[in-house]
């Protein structure tokens, strides 16, 4: 099971692959020419799906556990299922190892989760660079780093 500091990470690097401000098609713009594998989701689009609206609205006829969701929204702030718009992951190699890149567009809470990473992540640091700030704190497999802009609305990490 992955540490909370790891799913506070995803939830705040939710943030940017997106064309639009909300959601969108895959932009391999955004995707390293040397990438051997990615994995893009339009969550937007993926919500609107009745197949997924009915599985949302009777989690236990299919043996989904929605605790980790709430958990995530009383923990964090954010609402996966509402707040992320769309997400593209791509690396090389075993993402397991942690060598990846993980772009999320995410609704304006965002702003709340990284209040919530700097007092509760673990060696949280703060550097500016080039007009970005870059957040990093230590995590069990090594430090993990973002950064947050504004999209037209929505963030991007």
């Amino acid at each position: 099971m992955p540490s909370p500091f790891r799913c506070l990470f995803a939830a705040s690097v939710l943030a940017s692959a997106a064309e639009a401000a909300n959601g969108g098609p895959l932009n391999r713009q955004w995707v390293a020419a040397d990438a051997q594998w990615m994995a893009h989701v339009d969550v937007d689009a993926m919500m609107q799906a009745r197949l997924v609206k009915h599985v949302l609205e009777h989690p236990d006829r299919f043996n989904i556990e929605m605790d980790g969701i709430e958990e995530v929204k009383q923990h964090i702030g954010l609402d996966p299922l509402k707040d992320v718009r769309n997400f593209t992951a791509y690396g090389s190699g075993n993402p397991d190892e942690g060598n990846f890149v993980f772009l999320v567009t995410v609704a304006p809470t965002i702003d709340q989760v990284v209040e919530h990473v700097k007092s509760e992540a673990p060696e949280y640091r703060e550097i500016s660079t080039d007009g970005y700030t870059i957040h990093s704190f230590k995590e069990d497999h090594g430090p993990l780093f973002f950064s947050i802009r504004n999209a037209g609305g929505d963030a991007e990490a």
